[in-house]
């Protein structure tokens, strides 16, 4: 609020629309008089640092001077900083770092800072300074999306492509997104988050649509007659095949059962 520091924290998993809220705070922001631009600047690690020693600050500087009244958000923050192999944190990351702290607090009612990632990989970040932490006024925790959720991303994606999962598709993803949902990753994840939530969904119906679109093509030459219906559903057994696609791409997902 007006007044006080905005800079926040946004905590896991990748795919939950996190950009989105941060948009919609700049709305609430700009409304306020708190920020005075509507749009979200977003941000990496390379807009930050150079690429030697000595260059991160001042690039660090300027980006600061020319977000000044937005919200700059960068997501997975904590790659600021790059790790050698002990350990240690790299000199041009932590360059960007002690920068960006000096103007976390020099400028708290002229920005708001927005940094986001994997909850736990924030939380060992902010100890690369000890000042770091202080400088965020407030964490907000996204959790991951529910089985039923997961089907409902996929419908709302799917829909604007002239797609549609009949029910018995709708079904077989709800069984899929539930036995992912409910498996716990060798690293201890939710076997959900390790497929990255919302583009999982995403990644299932474009990869159905695909099955799909195989499958009516053979009927095609067959000699059966497509209809419009025909290539527009996405049937059980596509999303079956694009969903066991998806997970043959996360070696972490090797063992889901379903």
């Amino acid at each position: 609020v007006e007044g006080q520091t905005n800079h926040m924290l946004l905590g896991d998993p990748q795919g939950t629309g996190k950009a989105t809220p941060a948009e919609a705070l700049g709305k609430i922001y700009a409304g306020m008089g708190i920020v005075s631009h509507l749009e979200l600047r977003e941000v990496r690690r390379s807009d930050f640092c150079g690429h030697f020693i000595g260059e991160s600050g001042p690039k660090t500087n300027v980006l600061i001077e020319k977000s000044l009244g937005r919200i700059i958000f960068m997501d997975e923050f904590y790659s600021l900083v790059e790790r050698h192999q002990d350990g240690t944190p790299d000199m041009i990351g932590m360059e960007a770092v002690n920068q960006l702290l000096i103007a976390l607090e020099a400028h708290r009612f002229d920005f708001c800072f927005i940094g986001a990632g994997y909850e736990d990989q924030v939380d060992e970040f902010l100890t690369v300074n000890p000042g770091l932490a202080g400088r965020f006024n407030r964490k907000l925790r996204f959790e991951s999306y529910s089985p039923s959720e997961i089907v409902e991303i996929g419908d709302r994606y799917a829909a604007p492509r002239a797609s549609v999962l009949n029910d018995a598709a709708r079904q077989t993803f709800l069984d899929a997104a539930t036995a992912i949902r409910n498996y716990t990753t060798p690293g201890g994840r939710h076997g959900i988050d390790a497929m990255q939530n919302g583009r999982f969904a995403r990644n299932v119906i474009e990869r159905a649509e695909g099955f799909r679109d195989t499958r009516v093509v053979a009927q095609k030459r067959a000699g059966r007659p497509v209809t419009v219906e025909d290539l527009q559903i996405i049937a059980s057994d596509d999303v079956e095949a694009a969903v066991r696609s998806v997970c043959s791409d996360n070696r972490d997902m090797a063992a889901v059962v379903w």
